[in-house]
């Protein structure tokens, strides 16, 4: 869990998500969900996370959109 509104968390959680993203093959990330943005890959750019279930893109939903954890999932 990160504090979602603490910039070095922020930061931190960028640099695990590109750390992932580095090792995906290694790893087998199939897709990370972090800050609101998800990435695939499938299709390996950042886009708007989008789910209608909780309403993202919502940065105000910390949890469920994603902005205060790294979700990872893999093959």
């Amino acid at each position: 869990m990160f504090t979602p509104h603490n910039q070095k968390a922020v930061t931190e959680g960028w640099a695990i998500t590109s750390w992932l993203i580095a090792h995906q093959a290694i790893f087998g990330v199939r897709y990370l969900i972090w800050q609101g943005q998800y990435w695939s890959a499938e299709e390996p750019s950042w886009v708007p996370y989008r789910s209608s279930a909780y309403g993202c893109p919502n940065p105000a939903n910390l949890t469920g959109c994603h902005y205060d954890h790294i979700h990872v999932s893999m093959y």
